[in-house]
């Protein structure tokens, strides 16, 4: 593609992106809209992620380098593992993983336990502290002891 043709086009691009995404919305929010929608987030970047695999494939099959942008497209909706060609894109990534690893994670509240019972009557001390024991382990647990 000439290079007045690919200019045209992510202009093309662009106008259409602000136009149809508001700019008050979050990632969150606009996967929220797309699932809501019926689309299946992650497997919409699959998708692109593939066919920019093939579009820089044939072009490498042509004997010439995939375009940057194609590699840009490859290395932003690739697997979580995959590590990205650009060292700088590679870096980023990297500070991304190590950020996610030392932030908090969201922790759950006071656990209520609720029992219910099949069988009619009172249950036997047996039963009793059994699920005594089980609601302790699990409180243990959730509390990180």
């Amino acid at each position: 593609m000439a290079k007045k043709d690919r200019e045209r086009l992510q202009s093309r691009l662009n106008d259409n992106l602000a136009r149809l995404t508001p700019a008050e919305l979050t990632r969150d929010e606009i996967q929220e809209a797309l699932r809501a929608a019926g689309c299946d987030v992650d497997q919409l970047r699959e998708r692109l992620h593939q066919r920019a695999r093939d579009l820089a494939n044939a072009q490498r099959a042509k004997g010439k380098p995939a375009p940057d942008y194609l590699q840009q497209v490859i290395d932003r909706t690739g697997p979580p593992e995959a590590i990205p060609n650009d060292p700088r894109r590679a870096l980023a990534k990297a500070k991304h993983w190590i950020a996610e690893l030392t932030h908090p994670r969201a922790t759950i509240g006071a656990i209520q336990i609720a029992r219910a019972y099949r069988k009619d009557g009172d249950l036997t001390k047996k039963d009793e502290e059994l699920l005594d024991d089980m609601e302790t382990e699990l409180r243990r647990e959730t509390d990180g002891e």
